[in-house]
């Protein structure tokens, strides 16, 4: 899936002075390059009045040395309207989970895909803005967002996230970012380095070199590839 991030003019409702049909952005639709192939698409947010949207769009391929079109239509107010098989199509099997933290001002940990791993609000986490759309932000240690649907013990997984720095210095045992079970996670231990906990053989902080602490304050994009024994980060 591809992000589309744009506020455009003629992206507003037309009580707004643009061109979309809905108030909620129902007629926006995304097709193929003929023009006619719908894709799967989710609208993560819709603004009708300044034309903000956030959407995924599952485009047939990528390609590295020429540039791929796809078009956006809307306007037609008799458009079929993004359903909920449409949204979940876009995020194919091989995603057991994807959880945008939308709109920053309520914070929803529902699963975008169709497995519904939707997560559960543990403590007081909040709703912020975000890297794309909301975020959440984390104040204690008992806030945590616990999804116990998914096992991720002893199978090859990739799980990634946007995280902002500095960490809190109140992170006193572990700021995790996410856990397979309780045996294996993947987390930033007290002194900010970016590692794997394991305790399959016994109690152990796996670092990965790269201290959290190095990093500018910002924005960040991790990645964890967890793969039998091996654990591989990209920051």
């Amino acid at each position: 899936p591809m992000l589309f991030s744009v506020t455009d003019a003629d992206l507003k409702f037309t009580d707004s002075g643009g061109k979309v049909a809905s108030s909620t952005g129902a007629d926006i639709l995304f097709t193929a390059s003929d023009g006619t192939t719908l894709l799967n698409y989710e609208i993560e947010s819709y603004a009708s009045t300044t034309g903000a949207t956030v959407a995924w769009v599952k485009i047939p391929t990528l390609h590295a040395t020429y540039d791929d079109v796809i078009y956006i239509y809307f306007g037609n107010a008799s458009a079929p309207a993004n359903t909920a098989s449409n949204r979940q199509n876009t995020w194919d099997t091989n995603y057991k989970g994807v959880w945008h933290l939308p709109n920053g001002t309520t914070l929803s940990a529902a699963d975008s895909t169709s497995n519904a791993n939707n997560g559960t609000k543990n403590g007081t986490p909040s709703a912020i803005a975000g890297q794309i759309d909301g975020g959440a932000n984390f104040s204690g240690s008992s806030d945590n967002v616990n999804i116990t649907s998914i096992s991720l013990n002893g199978v090859a997984y990739t799980i990634s996230t946007w995280v902002v720095t500095p960490l809190p210095n109140s992170c006193s045992s572990y700021c995790t970012l996410t856990r397979g079970t309780n045996d294996h996670q993947v987390l930033v231990n007290p002194s900010n380095l970016l590692g794997e906990y394991d305790n399959a053989g016994g109690t152990a902080f796996h670092s990965s070199g790269f201290s959290m602490a190095t990093l500018s304050g910002g924005w960040h994009y991790i990645a964890a590839r967890v793969n039998g024994s091996n654990t591989d980060f990209y920051v």
